[in-house]
């Protein structure tokens, strides 16, 4: 009899460790019923401070009104997601951010979170998480909303707390090409409206990612032409992957009077150029009535928070 007690109590000892287990368990997936939310906004990491100065501007220093950014949050020190743990955030005026993502509850106690956040929400179809593998910018960049569909961003932030908002700062994960006509003296400033078609050629179009961060030396897939023709004449910019184009390759593409006259990336050197993440590359042409010349080229940090100018060629 007395071995029959024993096992008794200590079956109930057992199971009342497992149901608290349990019930800890679940704490670690629920969220507060009070409403806890993850207050955020979001900067750039530039160091550029001078105003807007054209479209080839697009986001560079700040997001728009009315852009989505997906937010992953998980509690510090950990990788597992919880319950409303994921979701969209939508930018406000002067990096604002409003959503809804909860902090996790836990044995009684609101707990600090690491965040994630991404930018654009969808890529071919594909939704931008940390899951995601791949990256593949489009041929058709025409106009505002479809180059900014192709503008890989990424942020994170650790140990949030409840009770103040946290600022997100997004990094540049591609390469932005912007490309600036004038014209020789031969033809008039007029004449650029004679542009009927800008292009940037020979890049590949798709490169390997890791929250967000491309992967250096996987850029993939056949080499394709980017449609970059905007409704400004002498300003046009397009997104491409990290990479390297083959000397002596079709780089620019100006269809001009009919005519489709061709910028080459030089054969000096014979290893061809390399087009680094976090970067833009302002093609400045001249164009005459026949072709095309480079005038000068900028090379910039792009939003990574080290300043600006990193080589000028002229």
């Amino acid at each position: 009899m007395k071995k029959n007690v024993f096992y008794l109590t200590a079956l109930a000892a057992v199971s009342a460790t497992m149901m608290t287990s349990c019930i800890n368990d679940e704490n670690e997936n629920s969220v507060t019923n009070s409403g806890e939310v993850i207050n955020l906004t979001a900067s750039m990491a530039t160091e550029t401070t001078r105003a807007k100065q054209d479209a080839t501007e697009n986001q560079d220093e700040q997001f728009e009104s009315g852009q989505s950014i997906f937010v992953e949050a998980y509690k510090t020190g950990t990788t597992t997601s919880y319950t409303n743990s994921t979701g969209n955030y939508t930018t406000g005026s002067s990096g604002a951010m409003e959503g809804s993502i909860l902090y996790p509850y836990t044995d009684g106690v609101v707990s600090n979170v690491d965040v994630r956040a991404y930018y654009p929400t969808t890529n071919n179809s594909n939704n931008v998480t940390s899951s995601l593998t791949s990256f593949t910018v489009s041929t058709d960049q025409t106009d505002k909303a479809k180059y900014q569909a192709n503008d890989l961003m990424y942020a994170s932030a650790t140990n949030l707390a409840k009770g103040s908002t946290h600022n997100l700062t997004f990094y540049h994960a591609l390469t932005k090409i912007i490309v600036n006509l004038v014209a020789d003296g031969t033809i008039d400033d007029a004449s650029l409206t004679k542009v009927t078609a800008v292009k940037i050629n020979s890049t590949k179009p798709t490169i390997t990612i890791a929250n967000g961060v491309t992967t250096d030396n996987t850029a993939s897939g056949t080499a394709a032409d980017i449609d970059i023709t905007g409704s400004d004449k002498a300003n046009y910019a397009g997104i491409i992957v990290p990479q390297t184009v083959a000397a002596g390759s079709d780089f620019i593409t100006v269809t001009y009077n009919g005519q489709t006259l061709v910028y080459k990336i030089p054969t000096t050197p014979d290893t061809g150029k390399n087009f680094e993440k976090g970067t833009k590359y302002t093609y400045t042409l001249t164009l005459k009535a026949s072709s095309i010349s480079l005038k000068s080229l900028k090379i910039e940090n792009w939003g990574t928070g080290e300043g600006d100018t990193k080589d000028m060629i002229l």
